[in-house]
């Protein structure tokens, strides 16, 4: 996990950047996996943002050959409560990031 809002920073900063339906997505290269997750307070309540946080360490936990050697940085724009669509879209936006 990425704790420290100067790595958050840095990440937001000098990584690149992908767009997708329900979140953003900034990756740059990192000896080890490292993830932070951004959820504003106007997603909703805190059982909404939680719930957002939930979905994505989940499929970060999930599918640690997509997140190899890269530090994360989701920003979630919008609330999506389907585990799949929300994996199809990282999936998409992570599969394009490895293209770049």
């Amino acid at each position: 996990m990425i704790k420290r809002s100067i790595e958050i920073k840095t990440v937001l900063d000098q990584g690149n950047k992908k767009t997708g339906k329900s979140v953003n997505v900034f990756v740059i290269n990192s000896p080890s996996r490292r993830l932070a997750i951004i959820v504003p307070k106007r997603i909703g309540n805190a059982v909404k943002r939680n719930r957002m946080k939930r979905l994505i360490r989940e499929i970060y936990r999930t599918h640690p050959q997509w997140f190899q050697n890269k530090a994360i940085v989701f920003f979630v724009k919008k609330f999506n409560d389907s585990y799949e669509s929300l994996k199809t879209e990282i999936a998409h936006l992570v599969a394009s990031q490895c293209e770049n």
